[in-house]
């Protein structure tokens, strides 16, 4: 409940008039999960292929410098983990919150760099050993191409490193989420 609330304030600040920019974007793409795992019983290896992601954001300028983007994912991940010869997979669908502070450093905001935070909650069920929400930090890379007046074509390259531990046998296995996210999509200025 406290998220929900944290959330529906901040779409407030976002959406309140103001002089600045008022964005709003579809992204899709490829999800590239690999979690890290280590186990004192002896060496993890993961494989981890693509998955989909896809979502939508509200971007709001604060000043010429900086932008607050808060986001809204629905990812889809799958991966293999191999202990003492014993493979297990690992796969659920989760629904992703990225607030990110972005800054452009070439002049029409062309590319632009962000860093943040995530939330991300399982969507459908409880993956077998390991548990159903996960927090972490977010950094992005962004190149903006302007299609028409207020309207960019976007390529987002994010890496997100989960910080909750996420195995719910802590005593034989410790799994924290990685991930790299390659999204394209189209933002339009309100």
């Amino acid at each position: 409940m406290k998220l929900l609330s944290s959330v529906l304030v901040l779409l407030a600040i976002l959406t309140s008039p103001s002089a600045q920019a008022l964005e709003v974007g579809v992204l899709g793409g490829l999800n590239f999960w690999s979690p890290s795992a280590t186990s004192g019983l002896g060496s993890i290896t993961t494989s981890a292929g693509s998955n989909l992601a896809a979502g939508a954001y509200v971007q709001k300028g604060f000043n010429p410098l900086f932008d607050v983007e808060l986001g809204l994912m629905y990812v889809k991940k799958k991966a293999d983990l191999t202990l003492l010869g014993s493979v297990s997979s690992s796969s659920y669908n989760a629904i992703q919150i990225p607030l990110i502070l972005r800054t452009g450093f070439i002049p029409g905001n062309f590319f632009n760099v962000g860093a943040g935070a995530y939330y991300e909650t399982v969507s459908g069920g409880t993956p077998s050993g390991q548990k159903s929400s996960d927090y972490g930090l977010v950094g992005s890379a962004q190149v903006r191409f302007p299609l028409a007046p207020l309207t960019k074509f976007i390529v987002d390259a994010r890496y997100l490193m989960g910080l909750s531990e996420q195995s719910t046998d802590t005593t034989n296995i410790s799994i924290k989420n990685r991930g790299i996210e390659v999204l394209a999509g189209l933002s339009f200025g309100i």
